[in-house]
């Protein structure tokens, strides 16, 4: 746990599984952990487990596994349900599928796609929504051209509302990327900033930082 005050990191207990490419979310002051792949003491590597920390206990406790995979997805918590979007599936690749978990049910939900396919995006919520950002489409796994051309990176973001169950496509970013950071801003009006990523695989950059504004 990092204090920004006493600019100072303390250990806390480790999680049940040693995991990986996951996607959090943070409920009434818990993190939400939907683990993407784990170590050697998992029988599989692609996992569906969700881990909850209670920093007032320093416990962890596991809830309902997600009927469908997310590795290294998109997602963020809002008005209390934890929302997790596209990601890996294994022997399918990226994948559009949006899964909902309500922590008052222990139950998950599945909810309208995304537009398109899309790993290793960045999450964010903003306005009570979902923003999905940049990432890669199916078609960097598929041993296609964009991986030899460097152009497998995407530029979309896609918006989803809860209250509709719709996504809506937003201005794309201008540098195209995957692997980013993006979390929501906000000064005298909200925003998403979006740092970091990469083109393509095992290539270093873009350390892009962009702004959007709705």
């Amino acid at each position: 746990a990092y204090d920004p005050l006493a600019n100072r990191v303390t250990s806390k207990a480790d999680m049940p599984r040693h995991t990986a490419d996951g996607v959090t979310g943070v409920i009434a002051g818990k993190l939400y952990v939907l683990a993407g792949t784990c170590g050697y003491d998992c029988t599989v590597r692609g996992i569906r487990r969700l881990y909850r920390y209670d920093p007032g206990t320093n416990v962890w406790t596991t809830l309902a596994p997600c009927p469908r995979f997310h590795i290294n997805g998109a997602g963020a918590a809002i008005n209390g349900k934890f929302y997790v979007a596209g990601g890996l599936a294994p022997y399918i690749g990226p994948t559009a599928d949006l899964d909902v978990y309500d922590p008052g049910t222990n139950t998950w939900t599945a909810l309208a796609p995304m537009p398109q396919a899309r790993a290793h995006a960045a999450g964010a919520r903003m306005n009570s929504k979902l923003y999905v950002v940049g990432g890669l489409g199916r078609d960097a796994y598929t041993g296609g051209q964009c991986e030899q051309a460097g152009t497998c990176a995407r530029q979309n973001v896609y918006a989803y509302n809860p209250l509709t169950n719709m996504w809506s496509t937003k201005a794309p970013m201008p540098t195209a990327r995957f692997g980013l950071a993006a979390a929501a801003v906000a000064n005298s009006q909200s925003h998403i900033l979006a740092v970091g990523g990469g083109r393509q695989s095992g290539a270093a950059g873009p350390s892009a930082n962009e702004l959007y504004t709705p």
